[in-house]
């Protein structure tokens, strides 16, 4: 099993607050700093994961997840949630979230990783090892930091809204949410 998936993780009125606080935030948190990511197509929240934990600093997201990670992965456990928009003609190239070759990552050990989709076109979907899963609202994936994954550019006017989350045994940036 690459994955496990969590249908209804979260319910259509979460779905709604977490995608309004998505995008009234999306400018400020581009102004916080540069993307750190080269696989993303244009200006996308993606590669500001460094920057925002919407766990951390966002009080509506944090009432919709908080408890649910606690309960999911346990206490003493760090967490790295940002989320992703994808306006008409991006994507996310192929990538996996621990390279056991980069110097940042020697240290660590193997983490899971998720995704939420919260709102945009169905059929983008996601691919996992080379399978493609379709969207669902409020859907949660759970997978390994090595499974390569991607989303295939969205041909859309509608944007495509995700959150994604590493969670650790340690903390690895400041942004980190500790589960306590």
């Amino acid at each position: 099993m690459e994955i496990i998936k969590i249908p209804n993780f979260i319910n259509e009125r979460e779905v709604d607050i977490i995608r309004h606080e998505v995008l009234s935030n999306e400018e400020k948190i581009k102004e916080m700093g540069e993307s750190k990511s080269n696989l993303v197509d244009g200006d996308s929240l993606t590669g500001r994961y460094y920057l925002y934990n919407f766990l951390t600093n966002n009080p509506s997201v944090r009432q919709i997840l908080f408890d649910k990670f606690v309960l999911m992965f346990g206490r003493k456990r760090f967490v790295k949630l940002w989320a992703n928009t994808y306006y008409k003609g991006q994507g996310f190239n192929p990538h996996v979230h621990r390279n056991p070759q980069s110097p940042q990552q020697k240290n660590l050990k193997d983490w899971t990783c998720g995704h939420i989709f919260i709102s945009g076109p169905l059929d983008v979907g996601i691919t996992y090892a080379g399978e493609r899963h379709t969207s669902t609202p409020g859907e949660l994936h759970l997978f390994r930091s090595d499974l390569p994954h991607y989303v295939p550019r969205n041909e859309s006017e509608e944007v495509r809204i995700t959150l994604a989350f590493d969670v650790f045994l340690q903390r690895t940036l400041k942004v980190d949410c500790l589960l306590k």
